[in-house]
């Protein structure tokens, strides 16, 4: 299960409003408000890098502690990814559509896994949310779960009828992801982020294998 990721990060459709409602205008709900302020941070993001901590746990395996991995994360704006493990030393990279994952086999052996499309690999979904892909406004479902002065957290499920559900906690300093939640049949991963730094210099080396 460490070869899950997600992770974490966002890519939100932006929520412009009249600055006087009339009768036939929508008026935006607390959920449109938030929305709009994370879109807005996130279109501002061209890098960023931060440490995580990602917790696996199997559906099928009730009372087994979950699957513990660190390391950091490396996006450069709109289409790279790097993941880093350091618990076991993998990584992952994604490059547009296709994603590459390297790991070691029990003999030590460096295996290279290509995906030529995101979408055929396991658990590569919420990568959308991390490389700013994913329009939410457009394509979830969105329901205000808890509100504090520091943090607002979000449910986000699919409109495509995909079974997956987000929760994202998101701290209004920076409106930054601090915890996303990701759920299947199968699985639950959390990944806590931190240490964030925003729009570096990243070369482009960082992304190649």
């Amino acid at each position: 299960m460490k070869r899950y990721l997600f992770t974490a990060l966002l890519g939100l459709s932006f929520l412009t409003w009249p600055a006087h409602a009339t009768k036939t205008s929508k008026v935006p709900t607390e959920v449109d408000l938030q929305l709009g302020k994370l879109q807005s941070a996130w279109d501002a993001l061209k890098s960023f890098q931060a440490d995580f901590t990602q917790e696996v746990s199997s559906k099928a395996m009730v009372g087994l502690p979950p699957d513990v991995t660190t390391g950091v994360i490396s996006v450069l704006r709109p289409d790279k990814l790097k993941w880093e493990s350091k618990t076991d030393g993998s990584f992952q990279i994604l490059k547009g559509h296709e994603l590459q994952v390297v790991h070691k086999n029990q003999r030590g052996t460096t295996l290279v896994d290509i995906y030529a499309n995101i979408g055929r690999a396991a658990g590569a979904k919420p990568l959308n949310f991390l490389t700013g892909k994913a329009k939410f406004a457009s394509i979830y479902t969105s329901t205000l779960i808890a509100q504090t002065p520091e943090t607002v957290t979000l449910k986000l499920v699919p409109k495509d009828g995909s079974r997956e559900t987000y929760i994202a906690k998101i701290a209004k300093a920076g409106y930054f992801l601090e915890t996303l939640t990701t759920d299947t049949e199968d699985t639950t991963v959390v990944i806590k982020f931190s240490n964030l730094r925003r729009n570096l210099t990243l070369d482009k080396s960082l992304f190649e294998y």
